[in-house]
């Protein structure tokens, strides 16, 4: 069973690119119809057999899949790593396999030939010399649009992680929370969309099936049901 991501890079992607699409809670059935449009699977090999370790054929491989869906937008990126809750909450789940991926969709060539993917590996040295150094801790992050009558209602919200595997039930914590301090809006709506970041240890989470992310406020809870064995 497995996952995988790495931090850093200004929030590549997600809800806040994504929220004009968003915005107003009717709407996610609208995002649920792009998704069937737009998902492609990323091969018929199983997500967990991609998951595991980032070696040098994981790396060549999230860098193709992301210049091979450089033109698709940040749906059809991310694919099953993309989660839409209730109300129109959506989740985006980074491993470092998509966090390669999204980057190497922004860099720009044009093939999936050795010498493009040459050239997004020299652009993309710093990064992916963090995520296959073994002396760094990897990383899932997890991004969290959602919406309040508040401008600071995001944070409110605290996040924990139940799941099993191994036989076991485990409950986890975020290593690192990055709530939305004020929460965005335009000046004709009353809605406020948050964008909550949380980060969790790979090695907590690459040995579950299945996990729930779990926010909670005083007067709220969301939820995310993750299948390990489906994101890349």
């Amino acid at each position: 069973m497995g996952l995988r991501l790495k931090r850093d890079m200004p929030n590549p992607i997600v809800p806040r690119q994504v929220s004009g699409f968003l915005r107003g809670w009717p709407k996610a059935l609208g995002l649920a119809f792009m998704l069937s449009l737009t998902f492609l699977p990323l091969s018929t090999q199983s997500a967990a057999a991609l998951v595991k370790v980032m070696d040098a054929e994981s790396v060549n491989m999230a860098i193709k899949y992301g210049i091979k869906k450089q033109d698709a937008g940040f749906a059809a990126i991310l694919g099953p790593n993309w989660i839409e809750g209730e109300n129109g909450t959506l989740l985006n789940v980074y491993t470092p396999f998509m966090m390669i991926a999204t980057q190497a969709s922004k860099k720009g060539v044009e093939t999936i030939s050795d010498s493009d993917v040459k050239a997004v590996k020299k652009r993309m040295a710093r990064m992916l010399s963090r995520i296959q150094d073994p002396r760094t801790p990897q990383e899932v992050k997890f991004s969290v649009a959602m919406y309040g009558d508040r401008p600071n209602f995001g944070k409110d919200y605290t996040a924990t992680i139940e799941g099993e595997g191994r036989g076991k039930s485990v409950r986890l914590t975020p290593i690192r929370a990055l709530p939305d301090a004020i929460a965005n809006t335009n000046p004709d709506e009353t809605v406020y969309e948050a964008i909550n970041t949380y980060y969790f240890k790979f090695s907590d989470l690459e040995n579950l099936d299945n996990f729930t992310l779990i926010l909670k406020s005083p007067q709220d809870e969301k939820t995310f049901t993750v299948h390990v064995n489906d994101i890349y």
